[in-house]
């Protein structure tokens, strides 16, 4: 089932195009990875998937719903940096991974079954125990 479709989506600035007829689907249990050059316009990708900038041409929604009508967008899509541990050092790749299954309501094992099947996805050589221990 798609979740999360982005149709023809353009992102202008001055004279230059920051995205260009972008169309993207995603969906359910799917996640996105962004990655490319510099320049290439991931960052402003993902303000407008995340809802922080609205003034694009195309359309987005989120289960059949344009996302520039819903107020409670924000809450109902997570976003994983690059940057995985915070600035104390105090948070996990597990934790990262966990706090979106959390919010929804997820209980720890079944939370701890997708995140294992998440790393088998993207065949992560980590054993499970040392992707959830904090490094300082």
């Amino acid at each position: 089932m798609n979740v999360l479709s982005m149709k023809h989506v353009w992102k202008k600035k001055e004279t230059a195009f920051l995205l260009k007829d972008v169309s993207l689907f995603i969906n359910d249990g799917e996640w996105l990875l962004i990655s490319g050059p510099v320049g290439d316009g991931k960052e402003e990708l993902k303000k407008v998937l995340l809802g922080f900038d609205n003034e694009y041409e195309g359309y987005i929604s989120l289960h059949k719903k344009d996302i520039k009508s819903m107020e409670d967008y924000p809450a109902k899509i997570a976003f994983i940096h690059n940057h995985l541990i915070d600035e104390n050092g105090s948070k996990t790749i597990y934790e990262y991974l966990a706090f979106p299954l959390r919010l929804e309501g997820f209980s720890e094992k079944e939370v701890e079954k997708r995140i294992n099947h998440l790393l088998r996805q993207f065949s992560f050589s980590m054993d499970f125990e040392k992707i959830c221990m904090v490094y300082h």
